[in-house]
């Protein structure tokens, strides 16, 4: 309970700075150069796919074990060897980029180059500690974090740096200093002697081939989350996607405090029974939903600070309010589907019925591109969002011995509320 109280702490300070960040940004960039740096966010956001599956195959092997000694070497080994991997791809994607892109896309894929790197080196490393449960340290890095993001974005605003790219440099230094942070704290585990042995390669292959199918999960579910973000990136005007690129940035804030569960969730689940699971997924579930209804009436309030502050980018009102709802589905699916299906083995159930719908909410979006209405795109993104939850729910529920009444009664009650919310704001959609 302390750890969870620190990192919930931490998370609340950065819902506060990130809230902050959020208010400046936009009033130094205009939706076009807002786009630019949020099209580098959404790449960036793909990271995880470089190294494979690996990290995530080494973080459930030793979620549940204690480091020592011993181990030391073999982590350094794999850092080494993740560098190899990781850089070797994302070489590959730079190189591919720079040769066929324009202007702005070489600029981005320098920026790329070095973050994937950097962001894949910071999550090794984060895996290790939180698997060591320090998670009063994790929760005060990523606090400093944005603590030293905010304080970049304050000095931007000082200078009057009007360019998106300025951002992007900051996020690299950050990136930078966190890599250094943690070699310097942690030098005994990941500075010193390494071994690329036959053994060492046969382990690294071993939890990359585990890894794989959570990685894959992972990356479906964030795809099918932000279905509608990479529809519009791919097929709007640069300004439609830097209005709707504000309006998710704002969205996202609301998922930063919950979402604190995510990373103390599966060190915990690793040394439960697999027969405890279903009471404490019961209470988790329960708990997001309570949250829900909160969450929508803020939304309805927060409409009056966009309206009355950020006049170039009212158009984002009506956008912000119908993707409210997929704050539910984020947190749902993130931290209950994931980390359960996870813990149980079951990611490939999600990769199959993902992948169905990405599929699906594709076929869609394209039959009403011709509207141009980045409202519809993103309902449908509320559905497909929520069929695969209720069907992934379903399954999970089934495998960890929950009763379908409750499966039933719990998602009527979440069913209720966003159709409640849903048609509350299409009057006010209309309106404005």
């Amino acid at each position: 309970m302390k750890s969870l109280f620190y990192t919930i702490s931490a998370n609340l300070g950065n819902f506060i700075l990130s809230t902050i960040a959020v208010l400046i940004i936009p009033l130094l960039l205009k939706p076009e150069q807002f786009s630019s740096l949020k099209t580098f966010e959404l790449y960036l956001s793909y990271a995880g796919f470089f190294h494979l599956g690996f990290s995530d195959g080494f973080f459930i092997n030793i979620a549940n074990k204690k480091i020592n000694e011993h181990d030391n070497i073999k982590i350094r080994s794999f850092m080494v060897l993740l560098l190899i991997l990781v850089g070797t791809l994302s070489l590959i994607l730079f190189s591919c980029m720079f040769i066929i892109g324009d202007q702005n896309i070489k600029v981005l894929s320098i920026f790329l180059l070095i973050n994937i790197i950097l962001v894949n080196l910071n999550t090794f490393i984060s895996f290790v500690i939180q698997a060591d449960q320090n998670f009063v340290l994790y929760s005060k890095i990523l606090f400093g974090q944005k603590l030293v993001y905010v304080l970049g974005v304050i000095i931007l605003l000082v200078l009057n740096a009007r360019y998106y790219f300025y951002f992007m440099y900051l996020y690299t230094i950050i990136n930078f200093i966190i890599l250094s942070y943690y070699l310097y704290k942690f030098k005994k585990i990941f500075l010193g002697r390494i071994f690329l042995d036959k053994e060492i390669l046969k382990t690294f292959y071993f939890y990359t081939k585990k890894g794989l199918i959570i990685m894959i999960g992972n990356l479906t579910t964030l795809s099918i989350l932000g279905l509608d973000r990479i529809f519009i990136n791919l097929n709007f005007t640069r300004k439609d996607f830097g209005i709707y690129s504000f309006a998710y940035t704002v969205v996202s804030m609301y998922a930063i405090v919950i979402n604190s569960l995510s990373s103390v969730l599966y060190p915990t689940l690793a040394r439960k029974k697999l027969e405890e699971l279903n009471v404490y997924y019961k209470k988790l579930k329960l708990l997001i939903i309570s949250l829900t209804l909160p969450v929508f009436i803020s939304a309805l309030i927060a409409k009056y600070i966009l309206y009355y502050f950020f006049i170039e980018y009212r158009e984002s009102i009506p956008i912000f309010l119908a993707m409210v709802p997929i704050v539910s589905m984020n947190l749902l699916s993130v931290i209950c589907i994931s980390n359960f299906s996870k813990r149980i083995g079951k990611q490939k159930n999600i990769i199959l019925i993902n992948s169905i719908w990405i599929s699906i909410g594709l076929i869609l979006m394209l039959l009403i591109k011709e509207m141009n209405s980045l409202i519809y795109i993103i309902l449908i993104n509320v559905f497909v969002n929520f069929v695969t939850f209720l069907i992934n729910d379903f399954k999970l529920c089934m495998e960890i011995n929950i009763s379908k009444k409750y499966f039933l009664v719990s998602n009527i009650i979440l069913l209720l509320i966003i159709t409640g919310y849903v048609l509350y704001i299409e009057g006010i959609v209309s309106i404005l």
